[in-house]
């Protein structure tokens, strides 16, 4: 039998049935089983909301700009190496980046963040993988309720 690897996922994101419910001032989503912290946008509704608040995009300064690297990056990270913990950061990292996508009216903030993903030239870590995987259970989720007609 081959040596597998535990599922460091927090247990939250390990069952996309269960609820959950954080600490902070809570949102619902399209999916009700899903929650997401809001405590970063709260009072925030507008479209000129920088993406520079998100905990993964950063601005080059002039010196990098000037070797040729373009003005923001969308995909700033770094792993911690531990798996388990770096698939939880970019778990955060999706829910913060879909209450910048409310607030700000911005949804292309994520084809901007997984092309600078794609762009890094390096292996993927687990905040790339927790990352995705939140968008991918949220998006599985919402069309499955609607697939179903609104029951999940």
């Amino acid at each position: 039998m081959a040596n597998t690897v535990p599922n460091m996922l927090p247990s939250w994101q390990k069952d996309p049935t269960r609820r959950t419910f954080l600490a902070v001032m809570t949102v619902p989503l399209m999916v009700p089983h899903i929650k997401v912290a809001a405590s970063a946008f709260v009072g925030s509704n507008h479209p000129n909301l920088s993406p520079t608040v998100l905990p993964f995009v950063n601005d080059a300064d002039e010196d990098e700009q000037s070797t040729g690297a373009n003005p923001r990056c969308f995909w700033s990270v770094s792993p911690c190496g531990h798996y388990g913990s770096d698939c939880a950061t970019g778990a955060e990292y999706a829910a913060h980046a879909l209450d910048y996508m409310v607030a700000a009216r911005s949804p292309h903030l994520l084809q901007w963040t997984v092309f600078d993903m794609m762009a890094m030239g390096r292996s993927y870590s687990g905040i790339e993988v927790g990352f995705l995987s939140f968008f991918g259970r949220l998006a599985t989720n919402a069309h499955a309720l609607q697939i179903n007609g609104g029951a999940a």
